[in-house]
C-alpha cells in the first residue's frame, strides 16, 4: 500500500517507520524540520510508573523501538536511564499510587516501593515508588537516528513542505503542496496540535482535540538525582546529560491557538515550581536554582487518550494524534499498533478509535487528570 504521512514529529515518524517495515511505500511530509514543533519542546520522559494498562504496554513497545534506533543509529541516538520516584502525599494518591505498584509489578517489570538510597526523604510523604529503569530520550536524536533509516530504504521525506489540500476519492487521497501531487490509497493526519485546525481547513471535519499550554525550565541541583513525579502537585524533574534537570509542569486548563501562545515560561510558573520544591525539600532553599523557562502545546482530547484510526466515514484517511504531553512514551508503542492494524486491515483497539466518541465536534476543556477509561482501567 502506498501511504502519505503528513507531520514529522514523533508520531509520524515512528508510524512511517512501523509501516515501512511491514512493506509498505511510505512518504512523509512536514511545513518544517523533523519535530520542529512541540515535539522539540518535549522533556523526554520515559517511564513504567503509569495509571493505565494500555499505556504501561504501549510504553514497553516504546522502549523496544528506542532500543532499536540506539543498536542502529551508529551514536546518534540513546536512551538515557535515569530511574524515577513517584511520590504520593495525600490518601487519594498514596491509593493511586498502590495501584500503580500493582500493575508494574504484575508486568514483570523492576519496582520498588520506596525511595532510592540516597534520594532525600520528601516532606509529608505517605509513599513513594522507584522505577530503576526510567529515564529520558532526546527527541531531536531519535529523529535524526530515524532520518538515518529513512534515507537508507529510500523513503521520501519532504521538509519545508507544507500540504495546501487533500482531494479525497472513493478509494484514493490526492495530497496538494505548492510544488507536487501525488496520489495515496490512504494518507494520515500525524500533525499534532494543528490536526484539527488542518482537518477543518481542508476538508471541513470536526476532530475533538484541543491544544492546551504546559512550561518547563532548567533546574539545578545540589547533588545528582533521578527523575522525580509528584503527583499532589504534578510538579516533576528529569536529569538530563548536561548535568541539569528540566522541570514542569506549569500545565494550564483550557485551550490555546497553535501558531499564537506565549513561548515564555511565566513568572507565575517559576514561583510555583519553587514553592512546590521548597516544601518538598527545604534543604535546597538556598542551593537550587530555576534557569531559561518555556513553554509548549499538548493535543488535548476529551478523554486524554489518543486518536487513532480511520476517520468515520473516511476509510482512508486516517488520524494520529491526541498524546495529551505523553507522545514519547505513548507514540512509538501506539503507532506499532495502528501500523499492525493498518497492515492487518482492521482498526486498532476501541479504546484509541475515533468511533468511541458518539460526536466528533464535541466541546470540552482540556486539561491534566487521566480518568479511567470506558472499559474500567
Amino acid at each position: 500500500m502506498k501511504i502519505g504521512v503528513l507531520g514529522a514529529g514523533i508520531a509520524g515518524l515512528s508510524l512511517a517507520y512501523h509501516l515501512k517495515i511491514r512493506g509498505h511505500e511510505v512518504h512523509l511530509y512536514d511545513r518544517g524540520a523533523l519535530v520542529a514543533g512541540n515535539t522539540s519542546r518535549a522533556a523526554g520522559i520515559l517511564t513504567f510508573l503509569l495509571d493505565h494498562d494500555e499505556d504501561l504496554e504501549a510504553v514497553q513497545r516504546a522502549r523496544r523501538l528506542y532500543a532499536t534506533a540506539e543498536e542502529k543509529s551508529h551514536g546518534i541516538f540513546r536512551f538515557r536511564k535515569t530511574g524515577l520516584v513517584r511520590l504520593a502525599r495525600s490518601d487519594a494518591s498514596a491509593r493511586a499510587l498502590d495501584a500503580v505498584y500493582r500493575r508494574v509489578r504484575d508486568a514483570g517489570l523492576p519496582v520498588q516501593e520506596d525511595l532510592p538510597p540516597g534520594f532525600p526523604r520528601p516532606q509529608g510523604l505517605q509513599k513513594a515508588l522507584f522505577s530503576p529503569e526510567d529515564g529520558y530520550v532526546d527527541p531531536s536524536a531519535f529523529a535524526l537516528a530515524l532520518y538515518t533509516f529513512f534515507r537508507a530504504t529510500h523513503t521520501p521525506v519532504q521538509l519545508y513542505e507544507a500540504v495546501e489540500h487533500l482531494a479525497l476519492g472513493a478509494d484514493s487521497v490526492e495530497v496538494h503542496t505548492r510544488y507536487r501531487r501525488e496520489t495515496y490509497d490512504l494518507v494520515v493526519l500525524a500533525l499534532g496540535v494543528w490536526t484539527a485546525r488542518f482537518l477543518q481547513a481542508t476538508l471541513q471535519k470536526p476532530l475533538p482535540l484541543k491544544p492546551y499550554r504546559a512550561q518547563a525550565a532548567r533546574l539545578v541541583l545540589p547533588e545528582r538525582l533521578p527523575g522525580l513525579y509528584d503527583m499532589d502537585s504534578g510538579v516533576y524533574w528529569i536529569p538530563e546529560s548536561t548535568g541539569q534537570y528540566i522541570v514542569g509542569d506549569g500545565t494550564q486548563v483550557g485551550e490555546f491557538q497553535p501558531d499564537a501562545f506565549p513561548e515564555q515560561a511565566d513568572e507565575a510558573f517559576f514561583q510555583e515550581v519553587a514553592g512546590v520544591l521548597g516544601d518538598l525539600f527545604p534543604d535546597f532553599a538556598d542551593t537550587a536554582r530555576l534557569g531559561r523557562g518555556w513553554a509548549g502545546l499538548l493535543a488535548g482530547t476529551p478523554d486524554r487518550f489518543p486518536l487513532a484510526g480511520p476517520y468515520p466515514g473516511v476509510e482512508n484517511l486516517w488520524i494520529f494524534t491526541g498524546f495529551n504531553g505523553y507522545g514519547i512514551m505513548r507514540a512509538p508503542g501506539y503507532a506499532e499498533l495502528l501500523a499492525q492494524a493498518l497492515h492487518e486491515g482492521r482498526e486498532p483497539p476501541p479504546f484509541l478509535s475515533l468511533r468511541r466518541f458518539p460526536r466528533l465536534d464535541l466541546d470540552f476543556t482540556p486539561g491534566p487528570g487521566f480518568p479511567p477509561l470506558a472499559s474500567g482501567v
